[in-house]
């Protein structure tokens, strides 16, 4: 979000993608900044195939 956010279609009016429409994965972290750095390989929750 960012200084245009009232008038932003974002999905604070469509809601959560489904995790079946995700194509990518995160690889990096950068906020909060004490956190910046690479993520884990492996996801922390259960993936469904």
């Amino acid at each position: 979000m960012g200084d245009n956010r009232n008038n932003s279609y974002d999905s604070r009016c469509w809601g959560f993608v489904p995790r079946d429409r995700i194509i990518g994965r995160a690889i990096v972290r950068f906020w909060p900044f004490n956190h910046f750095g690479q993520l884990d390989e492996s996801p922390i929750y259960p993936t469904e195939k």
